[in-house]
């Protein structure tokens, strides 16, 4: 009999993150081309210092880590929520830096992780009811976040700069944490 094990994603305390695997893994997409917050060769110490900015908002209580493990335990992927800090804003969390292996592209291991964070908000995060992001454009991800039930809500053109004169469009997007629809001043 044939048996399948899916990778697992939970959320992970600051104590228990893997830092050096995470750093790893970032410095990999980085590399590879992916939109993470850098091009391509970013120095290694720059990536360590926004992953500890990061952790340091998971340690303070105002973001979660959430990690993908294959079933042996390889580190496949991971991502933030962020909570706003502004008032009016705490039914409201940010996914920041979502990333998989680039190695294992092609897997669907990006929506596994992506559905799995989904569901730690779900789990976790009572009170959260509207998701949002960004990316810069250029890559195909519109087309990958709306497949997953996220509606993009807006765009500033050539909003990112990748040096000299090559620009590429900071995209907005969100969606409800119960896959319903996103409506207008709350209208059901």
């Amino acid at each position: 009999m044939l048996a399948f094990e899916s990778p697992s994603v939970r959320a992970v305390p600051a104590a228990e993150a893997p830092v050096n695997e995470l750093l790893d893994l970032w410095v990999r997409v980085n590399d590879a081309g992916g939109a993470v917050g850098f091009l391509p060769a970013a120095p290694r110490r720059e990536v360590a210092q926004a992953l500890e900015s990061h952790l340091g908002e998971v340690r303070a209580g105002r973001a979660l880590l959430v990690v993908m493990r294959e079933p042996a335990g390889a580190l496949l992927g991971f991502g933030f929520w962020l909570a706003p800090r502004a008032r009016g804003l705490e039914h409201l969390a940010e996914l920041m830096r979502l990333m998989v292996e680039p190695s294992a592209q092609g897997r669907n291991l990006g929506r596994l992780l992506l559905a799995g964070m989904v569901g730690v908000v779900r789990r976790e995060l009572p009170g959260i009811r509207l998701l949002r992001l960004d990316y810069r454009s250029g890559l195909g991800l519109g087309v990958f976040y709306e497949a997953a039930g996220w509606s993009e809500i807006g765009r500033l053109a050539q909003g990112i700069s990748l040096g000299g004169d090559e620009f590429r469009d900071d995209v907005l997007m969100a969606r409800r944490v119960d896959g319903a629809p996103l409506t207008p001043d709350g209208a059901r």
